[in-house]
């Protein structure tokens, strides 16, 4: 949907008015946030919530005509404390059946890329062409428990074979168990595995294993069935259809 059509869409009923939109809000849109996975979320230095899904967030909820402020929450408990209503809204989700049970999803926003990190040069002692293989290596593969890395994964994982390779860490990403040689890969999202190799202290040098990369789908908000309205959503997904709407490189729209 072009700007032009949404905005003719607005203009003739197609959304309710200012009035009727602010009755859709709670009082406040309480939108949980983790404080450790940059880009996408994170506390930045003056305290206050950044990254890619914070803006992503602000900017939509506040087009959508909704006061709001940011929690600090932690994985893996975000879908329980989303469902619980400590808080109204979290970003950064993929849509399983078991969530979508939970809470009440918007249209994607972005996409999400998983890859494989291991330590330098050992993309050759490892010549794995498919997740699958490393029940044939003796690889140890760090991922963090309760996170979404696809249905094949998934099926995987309901495989002894498979699930004895497999290392599941409470909490955030870290891939600096790749480093140390606890794990000898880490699943992770690309750009997350960027950026904390690059703030770690000292720099971590990882190498994402070619053979190894996942289309992890579509990314969404996820929202407290009972605070949050279908309507609100409904809003929020017309706002989400128009280019540039929660960022302004363009890739908002998926």
């Amino acid at each position: 949907m072009s700007l032009l059509s949404v905005l003719a869409f607005i203009f003739t009923g197609g959304l309710p008015s200012v009035a009727q939109a602010a009755a859709d809000c709670p009082e406040r849109v309480r939108i949980g946030y983790l404080p450790d996975w940059p880009p996408y979320q994170y506390t930045g230095s003056d305290g206050l919530a950044e990254g890619i899904d914070v803006e992503a967030a602000r900017r939509v909820i506040a087009a959508a005509g909704c006061a709001h402020e940011f929690v600090v929450i932690g994985w893996p408990r975000v879908m329980s404390l989303l469902e619980r209503g400590v808080v109204d809204m979290v970003a950064g989700i993929s849509a399983t059946p078991d969530r979508e049970g939970i809470a009440r999803f918007s249209a994607p926003y972005r996409r999400e890329r998983i890859g494989l990190f291991v330590r330098p040069g050992d993309s050759r002692v490892y010549p794995l062409s498919s997740l699958a293989e490393i029940e044939f290596l003796r690889f140890r593969l760090g991922v963090t428990a309760g996170a979404y890395y696809g249905d094949e994964f998934l099926r995987l994982m309901s495989r002894p074979q498979f699930r004895a390779h497999v290392t599941e860490v409470q909490g955030a990403d870290t891939p600096a168990l790749v480093a140390i040689g606890r794990v000898d890969g880490y699943l992770m999202d690309v750009m997350t595995a960027d950026s904390l190799a690059r703030s770690a202290v000292p720099p971590l040098t990882l190498e994402q294993h070619p053979g190894v990369l996942i289309d992890n789908g579509p990314i969404h908000f996820a929202f407290n069935r009972t605070r949050i309205s279908p309507a609100l959503v409904a809003r929020i997904d017309v706002l989400l259809s128009v280019p540039g709407a929660v960022r302004d490189d363009g890739t908002s729209s998926h």
